[in-house]
């Protein structure tokens, strides 16, 4: 079947080739995408997906941990999170306590976190240097150098709209 929208504009080729020859959200999601799906893979034997076992680091460095503090850290928004902390709370892997005041929520890695965590991070540092293997030493030190420095300012340009 055939049908035609008249009135109906494309996007023109050549701004679509330099945004994905050029634009750094462009080529981040695109290189977060298949990074995710690398550590998904290797971590599948221990259970975990990548941002599971981001959110046991972020627990393990952090102890107990406002909920809005991890969501902070982790720059996500806090009902992503919690749909993610909900799969760990079920597998056992963190609890949720109390904290000073009824609206405040205390994330806290459990033994069997810890113990995931634990069978996670040889994994993890295998995978890391298969990555660290493709580019130079120098040149990984430099790509999380300037990954740290764009979260930084998409979060402050985050934080200068509210």
């Amino acid at each position: 079947m055939y049908i035609h929208l008249m009135g109906t504009a494309s996007a023109p080729a050549a701004a679509c080739q330099t945004v994905a020859a050029s634009c750094p959200c462009f080529a981040l999601r695109k290189a977060s995408r298949a990074v995710t799906q690398l550590f998904d893979e290797a971590l599948r034997p221990v259970g975990l997906h990548a941002t599971q076992f981001s959110l046991l680091v972020a627990l393990r460095l952090l102890d107990a941990v406002r909920v809005c503090d991890l969501a902070e850290e982790v720059v996500t928004d806090p009902t992503t999170l919690s749909r993610n902390l909900a799969v760990l709370q079920r597998r056992g892997l963190v609890t949720l306590a109390a904290g000073g005041d009824r609206r405040t929520r205390l994330v806290v890695l459990t033994a069997a976190g810890h113990a995931a965590l634990s069978r996670a991070l040889p994994i993890w540092d295998a995978t890391y240097r298969r990555l660290e293997a493709a580019l130079s030493a120098p040149e990984a030190a430099q790509l999380l150098g300037s990954l740290d420095a764009m979260t930084r300012l998409a979060v402050s340009a985050r934080e200068d709209r509210r």
